[in-house]
């Protein structure tokens, strides 16, 4: 069986060159030494590569980068992600590197359908997804066209694996020009409420009308919409919770007066958390989580908004929280493994970096760029925990 298992990230960062071309090639390098050198047991599932959009030139893709990069090279295949949101260190391009630690033995298979690639990894009472992919091109009147694209893809692939929406853990979702708006016949139109529209009305048809995966809605530059995610499928022994924050309105609560558009079809369907536990350990994703109480914005800069983003992901782990979710009582042990911070202002970057090394020390900590889902918002974090 895959449990214990324990979900390891790593991020490689260029150590040498000034191009993106150049820092790509070198990303690789450490890549293939990392792959030569994996320890038994340790497999990597996905690959998220986030680049500077602005650091290529027209017409040519990082997808195609990477491939010419790599010719004849046997490296192994999973899921990959390419997401334009620009790494807050200085570097044009970061690759992060997601891989599975698991005791005893696990089946691992990889495919491709449409624009997402994924990775299969089973056992008798386990089926974990990991996918990712390109995404689909939109402008700021079709992002809702765009997500229904992308939606479409991963049924797909979600039919290919006889697995259903139900199965969504956690989803990431990035969203080319997520704050803009425009008006179309009269209706005005957020580039987030159409992609939430979208999302809403894939849920609705696959039947998933609770128990959302966790997620992260986000902006990108460009103007594609982009998917990434796991989803899971086990046995009884495998508990999945939901989990609620005791400060903040579930997102698929909100009222309208927390939705712009004039023809609003769907709130956010996303969970603040979600906890996976087994034979006594698991796992837990908190969702993209920013300075809000109840449904309202902390209006403030950005060095109080970082703090209370962490104080509220804190309060969503803590072992009251986590028993009122539905595990049983007990002094958990909770251990950040992950975090992953988006800016919205570029100076603002190494502040974040530095309070949440800080904070929470020695583990993976990833800082990038990117429009958070309102413009008052100026930053937000996601996180990952074991607990024991």
């Amino acid at each position: 069986m895959c449990f214990p298992f324990k979900f390891e990230y790593i991020i490689i960062e260029p150590s040498s060159g000034d191009s993106i071309s150049d820092q790509l090639s070198d990303c690789i390098g450490q890549y293939e030494l990392l792959i030569k050198s994996q320890r038994a047991g340790f497999n990597v599932v996905r690959l998220s590569w986030f680049y500077d959009i602005s650091e290529l030139d027209k017409g040519i893709s990082l997808s195609r980068l990477i491939n010419d990069s790599m010719p004849d090279k046997n490296m192994p295949v999973c899921a990959q992600t390419f997401i334009p949101q620009k790494p807050l260190n200085g570097n044009h391009v970061e690759l992060l590197v997601l891989g599975v630690q698991s005791e005893g033995e696990c089946g691992m298979r990889n495919n491709q359908l449409g624009g997402i690639s994924f990775q299969m990894v089973e056992s008798t009472d386990m089926k974990w997804l990991f996918f990712g992919g390109t995404g689909s091109d939109g402008d700021s009147r079709q992002t809702k066209g765009a997500a229904e694209k992308v939606f479409n893809n991963l049924s797909e692939v979600l039919k290919w694996e006889n697995l259903s929406y139900k199965h969504l853990l956690r989803q990431w979702n990035y969203i080319g020009g997520i704050l803009e708006i425009t008006e179309l016949t009269g209706a005005v139109c957020q580039n987030y409420q159409e992609f939430n529209d979208a999302r809403g009305l894939r849920y609705h048809q696959e039947g998933l009308m609770n128990n959302f995966p966790a997620a992260t809605g986000i902006g990108i530059s460009g103007k594609s919409v982009i998917l990434e995610g796991i989803a899971l499928e086990a046995d009884s022994q495998t508990q999945v919770f939901s989990l609620h924050n005791p400060v903040q309105q579930d997102a698929h609560r909100y009222s309208n007066d927390r939705l712009i558009g004039s023809e609003v079809e769907s709130t956010p369907l996303f969970e603040r958390g979600k906890v996976v536990f087994s034979h006594g350990q698991g796992h837990i994703w908190v969702s993209g989580t920013a300075a809000i109480r109840g449904e309202n914005s902390i209006k403030g800069n950005t060095q109080d908004q970082t703090k209370l983003t962490c104080d509220i992901i804190d309060l969503l782990v803590s072992n009251e929280n986590l028993v009122e979710a539905g595990l049983p009582p007990k002094d958990y042990i909770v251990e950040a493994v992950y975090l992953r911070a988006y800016v919205k202002y570029l100076g603002d970057g190494e502040y974040v970096r530095r309070y949440l090394k800080e904070r929470y020390a020695d583990i993976p900590i990833h800082a990038l760029q990117a429009d958070v889902c309102r413009d008052e918002l100026l930053v937000e974090i996601e996180a990952e925990f074991s607990v024991q």
